[in-house]
């Protein structure tokens, strides 16, 4: 999990997003799927 965290903050810094506090477990998941979903998107939009 703080590997998985680790990598999401690094991919928000890069996009410039800022990450609210991480409270509520179901809500950080749903967040971070979220969150990752869209860099990974970005980042085939860069590649291609």
């Amino acid at each position: 999990m703080l590997l998985e965290r680790g990598i999401i903050t690094m991919a928000k810094n890069d996009f410039l997003f800022v990450a609210p506090p991480l409270t509520i477990p179901e809500v950080d998941l749903d967040y971070a799927i979220k969150s990752i979903d869209e860099v990974v998107t970005d980042i085939d939009h860069y590649v291609d």
